[in-house]
């Protein structure tokens, strides 16, 4: 079954120390500053994912730029993978 004619818009939305991707109503994936992160680690984002199918530990990243770009692919992949259904 593919997807014809159905608009499925992503939107990045604010939460607690950081923000999520959702697809209509659905998150997808998120980061968050990371606080229990070491103190010399430079990856202090956190990108995680509760969607089905996905993983849920996404990586840590050094710039909130790094996070929200890894939050697009996943959100990208998760679209990928609809249309192939």
């Amino acid at each position: 079954m593919a997807l014809h004619n159905v608009l499925i818009t992503s939107e990045l939305k604010p939460v607690d120390g950081g923000e999520k991707v959702c697809l209509g109503a659905v998150r997808v994936a998120s980061y968050f500053y990371d606080g229990c992160a070491s103190r010399g680690d430079p990856k202090k984002y956190k990108v995680t994912s509760t969607f089905p199918g996905v993983k849920g530990y996404l990586g840590h990243y050094e710039t909130v730029e790094q996070a929200r770009a890894m939050l697009y692919l996943v959100a990208k992949n998760v679209l990928k993978n609809l249309e192939e259904v």
